[in-house]
């Protein structure tokens, strides 16, 4: 009887195929089948099945189930591209492009899949969601992989265990934010547009717009308020515990207001705040820094070295007012603790509760009586922030039962535990579940030859030979 389960398969397939071989004309198309490998359907709300084959159109409302052994490569409408694993069951359930009203909800009643979002997850963020028994996935313009397990899953672990994990990139999160804030990370140049709990990288830029502001979260619990009309660069951030830890940042225009976290409390040496005009160290402190005019040091406009002053007392006026005041450069106020303003000309400490301006023109630095204007935007410690749901994490123990999502790149959202690239989120089945955040992705989710196949390109599918097993696989109908 055994040798009669592949015909009687087919010929269930052919069928299927012949009975329904097009989506009637008013379903409402929202991408098609791109490749395929074995027994693939779609079922409507009528309960008539249909076999998918590749170009097969999929279609918002029906449900398309994968069989034990095969699995499908879908392209939705706006690029979106996903794949889907064996024993899989999934539904396009709402899809909308028109703009300004951008929807694509998904459900996934079992199996898994691996998904690059498209155009519309990037221009409404919030539109693309994925709904399963255990929770609500929220995607920002990313590639991700979901699993519901219900066994198997520890086995599939257990064949990769041996393949080297890496650690999460995310260095931070916005804690909160008002108005206006985006990041561009790196080289890439691709501007994003942040919300509350989106992960932050190591080489982004964060910038502020007129009446903005965010409150940056990192790694080790130190905060920044980034002020209005304001640009900062994560320049480098390693977190590890140990004696390599290091925070360096810089100010390229505006202003920012900054509490020191536990790798300036153990080595406060490593953090600085840098600018064009000079660079601030700290010590265990809170303080406030901001551009009066540019960040830009006039000394690298013009040719020639400036006079080096050594004397303390020939680089600082006692107070200044007014005129003084308003020259160009960089101000500097801690409210808690010092900080230390370093420049070629030497270091300065300046105390809690005084103001300092050092010029952009690399004239001697200056003690204000008192701030040339007011700041509007909270301490960074004022501004109530879960840090819990932030940036706790467990280390990662597969289950057989529940729902686990992979960030590989981008915003990810389990519920309201947010996920970044390199991040993932396991829940439990049961009401009283809550998501946990993994600093890494297990790897039977990143190597999951099935997931993998969303890359491949469909005229190169039939020589595709990443399953482990393709002989495996059911015939396929086309």
């Amino acid at each position: 009887m055994a040798n009669l389960a592949l015909p009687i398969t087919l010929l269930f397939a052919i069928i299927l195929s012949t009975i329904s071989s097009a989506v009637a004309e008013t379903t409402n198309k929202a991408g098609a089948v791109v490749a395929v490998r074995g027994v693939v359907t779609a079922q409507s709300d009528s309960g008539t099945p249909r076999v998918l084959g590749r170009d097969g159109d999929v279609a918002t409302g029906e449900v398309i189930t994968t069989s034990e052994r095969s699995f499908a490569v879908l392209r939705l409408k706006d690029g979106t591209r996903m794949s889907l694993r064996p024993n899989t069951s999934f539904k396009v359930s709402t899809w909308n492009e028109e703009p300004q009203k951008e929807s694509a909800v998904f459900r996934l009643f079992k199996g898994g899949l691996r998904a690059i979002s498209g155009a519309l997850a990037k221009r409404n963020p919030r539109a693309f969601r994925l709904q399963t028994s255990v929770a609500t996935i929220g995607i920002r313009g990313t590639t991700f992989d979901v699993r519901l397990c219900e066994g198997g899953c520890k086995d599939d672990a257990e064949k990769y265990k041996e393949v080297p994990a890496k650690i999460s990139a995310v260095v931070g999160r916005v804690g909160y934010i008002k108005g206006d804030v985006s990041a561009v990370r790196n080289e890439a140049g691709l501007e994003r547009q942040l919300t509350i709990g989106a992960p932050i990288y190591e080489g982004d830029t964060v910038k502020t717009k007129t009446a903005s502001f965010t409150v940056l979260l990192f790694k080790d619990k130190s905060r920044v308020t980034l002020r209005a009309n304001s640009e900062f660069v994560i320049a480098s951030l390693k977190y590890k515990k140990t004696e390599e830890d290091t925070a360096i940042f810089r100010l390229v225009r505006g202003g920012l207001r900054a509490v020191t976290g536990l790798i300036g409390k153990r080595r406060p040496a490593s953090v600085k705040y840098r600018t064009a005009i000079a660079t601030i160290g700290i010590r265990g402190t809170g303080f406030d820094m901001y551009c009066q005019g540019t960040c830009e040091s006039e000394q690298s406009k013009v040719s020639g070295l400036i006079e080096i002053r050594h004397k303390l007392s020939e680089m600082l006026i006692p107070n200044a007012y007014a005129a003084d005041a308003d020259k160009p450069g960089l101000i500097v106020s801690p409210w808690e603790n010092s900080v230390i303003v370093e420049r070629p000309q030497g270091s300065i400490v300046v105390e809690q509760g005084k103001i300092m301006l050092i010029p952009a023109d690399g004239s001697e630095p200056i003690f204000l009586v008192a701030l040339p204007g007011n700041i509007e935007e909270p301490r960074p410690e004022d501004v109530e922030i879960d840090e819990d749901l932030l940036l706790a994490f467990t280390d990662p123990d597969v289950s057989e039962t529940g729902l686990y999502l992979a960030c590989q790149e981008g915003h990810c959202l389990m519920g309201e535990v947010p996920l970044g690239e390199g991040e993932a989120a396991f829940k439990g089945e049961g009401a009283n579940a809550k998501p946990v955040r993994f600093e890494l992705i297990p790897q039977f989710l990143t190597e999951d030859p099935y997931f993998k196949t969303v890359d491949i390109d469909p005229e190169v599918f039939d020589v595709f030979g990443a399953i482990n097993d393709p002989t495996a696989l059911e015939c396929t109908v086309q």
